[in-house]
């Protein structure tokens, strides 16, 4: 009986390693339509210079900053039948690693300041992330489920940490000078 659980418990962990869940990985899907907005202008994202990736945890409330890039990498689209631009329409995606519920984040970025979400933030660039929701993959056969939840967020320009140094020496240089006079 010992062998016999013991092999359970082991053939349970060997197949943890492998999971793999599939979602519909967009923000205008069944039941979801969450645009993606500039945050200076207003106005939904219209170029394909833009790109989405799903940020995910296999346990959930985890910090955001521990999320794994799944690496799907979607271009947004410029224009769709749910009012034109805003939008990244990625598909059912295979989440390597994950099954069951999962903690996941859309990370979008202008794609012209980095090949990725951080790469891009560092540069300065464009970039916004969503609110975390809870997505309960699908195995399939059973039909992906849409990313219930996922509301529109924006995009803003994240200055580089040498911006907020140089403001520092400023207001620094500042106050100097005031207490000269």
């Amino acid at each position: 009986m010992k062998k016999l659980l013991l092999t359970v418990g082991l053939l349970g962990l060997a197949s943890g390693a492998f999971a793999q869940g599939t979602l519909v990985f967009a923000n205008l899907a069944s039941g979801v339509n969450a645009p993606v907005t500039n945050k200076l202008t207003g106005a939904r994202l219209t170029t394909v210079n833009f790109m989405a990736d799903l940020y995910f945890s296999n346990t959930t409330n985890a910090p955001t900053d521990s999320l794994t890039a799944a690496g799907f990498n979607v271009i947004f689209s410029t224009t769709t039948s749910g009012g034109g631009g805003g939008y990244f329409l990625g598909g059912t995606r295979t989440v390597t690693g994950a099954g069951g519920f999962i903690e996941a984040q859309v990370r979008v970025w202008d794609s012209q300041f980095g090949g990725t979400y951080d790469a891009a933030r560092s540069a300065g660039g464009l970039a916004g992330v969503s609110a975390p929701i809870i997505v309960n993959l699908a195995i399939p056969p059973a039909p992906a489920p849409a990313m219930a939840g996922l509301q529109g967020f924006t995009v803003d320009i994240v200055p580089e940490p040498t911006s907020f140094a140089l403001a520092g020496l400023g207001a620094a240089a500042l106050l100097l000078f005031r207490r000269r006079k």
